[in-house]
């Protein structure tokens, strides 16, 4: 199971990485939803998430860091452009 820490932490992991290219388009937002079963908005709104947060968040959890990286490669490579 995965903190509410962890949750905050990647889900704006995942915005971060989806507002990289400055446009969260249809297929980023589609696939984040799926992920979280939350219809996202293209808003900028958030915190962007820090390495170091990222870091510290999953150091104690390996199998955590490493799901949310597939999760972020998924994301990353959305929209074609990476």
């Amino acid at each position: 199971t995965y903190t509410d820490e962890q949750i905050s932490v990647w889900l704006r992991g995942l915005l971060t990485l989806a507002w990289a290219d400055d446009n969260f388009d249809e297929t980023e937002q589609n696939l984040i939803a799926s992920l979280t079963e939350q219809k996202l908005t293209p808003d900028q709104s958030f915190n962007s998430v820090s390495d170091e947060e990222l870091r510290s968040t999953f150091a104690d959890s390996p199998d955590c860091a490493e799901n949310f990286l597939r999760t972020a490669v998924m994301v990353a490579l959305a929209d074609g452009i990476y």
